[in-house]
């Protein structure tokens, strides 16, 4: 994996380049992320870059020896860790599943790792006898002249066996690199991440996912524009949406909010039951689209900033420019986003619509009675 194969993400990159360059590399680091944003890609290429033997100022080679065998996961000083099933397997007993899951999609998620396997409904986590492997491999004599690795792929699941990391990581072996990678560095044992540097991964820029977009799936400008302004910097969400590409998110937008500032409350449980229906893509897809008319809405109208989206969808905005504002379009975006949470933890879609409708509801209201009021007291 080198730096060009991950999409965007370029403050990310340098910091760490200039980290190499500089010999400051801790040895303890967490690439913390959200689904989609290419934490594990960028941790890849890290390791890569850092091992490389001919690396550039921007990149690694990605031909020498050791470029190769990052490559193929087999290099020798190089250990992987994630979660798995069976508290008397170790790792390495599922690494051909790993190395091709990984393959198949270096952006895979916990969710798609757990399909791989098979094991939707299997408890999946890093046991104790894992970090016993931990150990052992990381007090191995290296067999080259780089750092002993022991990447751990969502920590989150480490579980209460985490303290027999935390012994490895505050006493660490000469020339040993811990590289954590996951999703949310809240849900991983205190003393362990204020022990670790962390790299926040945001998710993918707009430009960046348009570009790939256009370049790998060789889509048209405004196909491109529409699926990143659907996925909302998750590059999984954006290859679900490729492959529903049949989906359309404007006029149902439309709809929703006219019902939304009418206050059509029977009609909004009849559309948030048809939303519901279908399936939890679909409805990532439209709040992100949702989160974006928004946003370019408030920057044409405060910035004079043009939105980025075809013909059609500009003249929606332009007409939209007229009946929100910043307080609108601030409380639209947390509840959306609050809606989107809800969906990743499996809540019942028609509620999470109906919810959502109802505040925006009280949200347009709130503005209504605001203009009211200031037309009453000219």
């Amino acid at each position: 994996m080198r730096f060009s194969d991950v999409i965007g993400l370029d403050k990310q990159k340098a910091f760490l380049i200039s980290g190499v360059q500089s010999n400051r590399i801790a040895h303890a680091q967490f690439f913390e992320g959200p689904r989609g944003s290419g934490n594990l890609a960028l941790a890849l290429a890290y390791i890569q870059y850092i091992h490389c033997s001919d690396k550039s100022s921007q990149d690694s080679c990605g031909v020498c020896t050791n470029c190769k065998q990052f490559a193929n996961l087999v290099y020798p000083d190089l250990r992987l860790s994630f979660p798995y099933y069976g508290s008397k397997s170790i790792a390495t007993d599922f690494y051909a599943d790993f190395k091709t899951a990984l393959d198949k999609n270096s952006y895979m998620d916990f969710a798609m790792w757990a399909q791989w396997l098979d094991a939707e409904n299997k408890k999946l986590n890093i046991p104790a006898l894992e970090l016993k492997q931990m150990a052992q491999h990381m007090n191995l004599q290296p067999f080259s002249d780089g750092y002993k690795v022991q990447l751990i792929w969502m920590p989150e699941f480490l579980g209460t066996e985490a303290n027999m990391l935390l012994k490895l990581i505050e006493e660490p072996p000469e020339n040993s690199l811990f590289i954590l990678v996951g999703e949310s560095a809240e849900n991983v044992l205190t003393t362990i991440k204020s022990r670790t540097q962390i790299t926040r991964i945001p998710p993918i820029d707009n430009q960046s996912m348009v570009q790939h977009l256009e370049r790998t799936h060789e889509l048209d400008t405004d196909g491109a524009l529409r699926i990143a302004a659907m996925c909302g910097g998750d590059y999984l969400l954006a290859q679900e949406l490729l492959d529903n590409s049949e989906n359309e998110y404007l006029e149902p937008f439309i709809q929703w909010l006219r019902l939304v500032i009418a206050v059509k409350r029977f009609e909004m449980i009849s559309f948030s039951e048809s939303i519901g229906k279908k399936g939890r893509v679909y409805q990532k897809g439209f709040l992100h689209y949702a989160l974006e008319i928004l946003r370019s809405t408030l920057l044409w109208k405060e910035a004079d900033v043009e939105p980025g989206f075809s013909e059609k969808e500009s003249e929606f905005i332009r007409k939209l420019r007229k009946v929100i504002d910043l307080h609108v379009v601030e409380e639209a975006l947390n509840l959306i986003s609050d809606s989107l949470y809800s969906i990743d933890r499996n809540i019942n879609q028609k509620l999470i619509f109906n919810t959502l409708s109802h505040h925006m509801m009280a949200v347009f209201g709130k503005k209504r009675k605001k203009e009211q009021a200031t037309n009453t007291s000219k």
